[in-house]
């Protein structure tokens, strides 16, 4: 016990050798005057900070904090001075707004102020209860007056409302602004969240028209927008009211999906082996807008089809109802057989909701043959005046393909006439495989004498089927009057005779 005792006494004899100065002590006195306060206004208080101690404070910074549901400060929450003196005095003059639902009474307030004592390096902080009275109630001078059926709404697209509002006070509005925002994850505010007005008269309405988004999966009944409005009169001072805005969601919209389609396909022309062409494809868009359209064309499997360009094209973006035409270019072979060749075209995207999609179509290039015929060993024809007679020639295919079902014939005219043997059907030409023929015409009676064109015609078909002809020309000499009209066509040469019987001709 004894050894105790000596501990302290030495413990303070220390201390006694260091003696505390006066500033220790509680160096600022905080107090508040303008307490007495109108619901539905915005009002001012008045706080006062004095340093009472014996030394200096710096970096004081002072803080006034409502918890009280329906009182904010809106102005001067946070006060900062860099010094104040010993003995002097700073005073700030926060704006607090009580809305007007806030029952009359008394209300309490928390002011922290934070500084730093002269000759040390640590803060000190005071916390003060600032006590407030709510004692008269503002009658409200911006009234909403908008009745229900401006405010109904759909889900799943935009809507836009209708809200009325009315000075219903006895001097201007000056200086109005309106801001409304959303309570809930279903409306989204597209436009006019925000209104200014210069001024209102007592007694004049104003509309203000934002427009909302709902989301498709928003279940229907009554939803609420907040709206703050502010405000002057005619002596500059400020007014704050707070509003909550209805909105009836009452009905769904029809969903619009985003439809592609591919509305039209086309090759540019004809196409023969060791032509180059075009392949056009339009991209439509239905329902809801399309974004990132790619549109590409698959040549898988076909060698001798080759592109001349990007086989992937950029779109962009569609919107409902708008089309697009995307171009290839391609090129054929010089020995590409005839024949139809299938390409794909496929199309990818974003719809409207961001997820892929895409879409595949089939169509078909269609290669034609080369096909020209030419005459071979056509004789030098005399003819006279009603003269019947025959052409021996041998038919030759110039091309890239067989063709089918062959005949040749006369094509009657004014000095030519058809008569028994005009047309020979020859049946399947290859090319470069000349084929012999004969056919008889007969020379009209009243033929004008001279050199004139035969027309020889060609009928075929294609690896299609489909039928063609080509028509040839051959000059005639054509002379004098024939004794007898009943003359019979000479008999055909050995050389025919001797290609008929080794089976190389008709």
């Amino acid at each position: 016990m004894k050894k105790h005792i000596s501990i302290i006494v030495l413990l303070a004899t220390v201390l006694a050798m260091y003696p505390t100065p006066s500033a220790q002590a509680n160096v600022l006195q905080v107090s508040v005057d303008n307490i007495y306060l109108t619901a539905g206004e915005a009002n001012s208080i008045k706080v006062t900070l004095r340093n009472v101690g014996d030394l200096d404070i710096y970096t004081v910074e002072a803080f006034l904090i409502s918890q009280t549901p329906g009182i904010s400060v809106i102005k001067e929450a946070q006060k900062v001075y860099d010094e104040i003196l010993q003995g002097k005095t700073k005073q700030y003059y926060p704006v607090l707004f009580v809305d007007q639902n806030v029952p009359l009474g008394t209300y309490t307030l928390s002011l922290n102020v934070k500084y730093i004592r002269y000759g040390t390096v640590f803060d000190s902080t005071v916390t003060v209860p600032i006590g407030i009275v709510i004692s008269n109630e503002s009658r409200p001078k911006f009234l909403y007056v908008s009745g229900q059926e401006t405010v109904n709404a759909k889900t799943g697209t935009s809507s836009e409302l209708e809200y009325v509002f009315r000075n219903d006070w006895d001097s201007e509005i000056r200086n109005l602004r309106l801001t409304i925002s959303s309570t809930t994850n279903y409306l989204i505010l597209t436009d006019g969240s925000v209104s200014s007005f210069d001024s209102m008269v007592p007694g004049e309405e104003i509309r203000i028209t934002p427009t909302v988004s709902a989301l498709q999966s928003a279940p229907l009944g009554v939803y609420t927008l907040t709206a703050k409005a502010t405000y002057t009169d005619g002596a500059g001072n400020s007014f704050y009211q707070n509003y909550v805005l209805p909105v009836n969601l009452n009905a769904k919209a029809l969903v619009e999906n985003t439809i592609i389609t591919i509305s039209d396909m086309a090759v540019a022309q004809a196409v023969k082996p060791g032509d180059s062409f075009e392949v056009t494809a339009e991209i439509q868009c239905e329902g809801a807008e399309a974004f990132d359209l790619i549109s590409s064309i698959s040549l898988t499997g076909i060698t001798r089809i080759s592109p001349l360009s990007p086989t992937r094209v950029s779109v962009g973006d569609l919107s409902k109802g708008s089309a697009r035409t995307v171009t290839w270019r391609l090129i054929a072979s010089g020995d590409v057989p005839a024949g139809q060749y299938p390409v794909s075209i496929v199309v990818t995207y974003l719809d409207d909701k961001g997820s892929p999609g895409s879409l595949a179509e089939v169509m078909t290039i269609t290669v034609e043959e080369i096909i020209d015929f030419e005459l071979l060993d056509a004789p030098t024809i005399d003819a006279t005046r009603g003269e019947t007679k025959e052409l021996e020639a041998d038919l030759l295919l110039i091309g890239t393909d067989s063709v089918q079902f062959v005949s040749i014939e006369l094509v009657e005219d004014s000095v030519f006439k058809r008569v028994a043997g005009s047309t020979e059907y020859i049946g399947a030409v290859d090319p470069d495989s000349p084929i012999p023929f004969d056919i008889t015409f007969r020379v009209a009676e009243n033929a004008p004498e001279g050199t004139h064109t035969m027309s020889i015609r060609v009928n075929y078909r294609d690896h299609l089927n489909r039928e063609h002809s080509e028509d040839m020309g051959l000059g005639v000499n054509v002379s004098g009057s024939q004794t007898s009209n009943n003359e019979t066509p000479e008999a055909p040469s050995l050389w025919v005779w001797l290609r008929r019987l080794l089976g190389l001709g008709p």
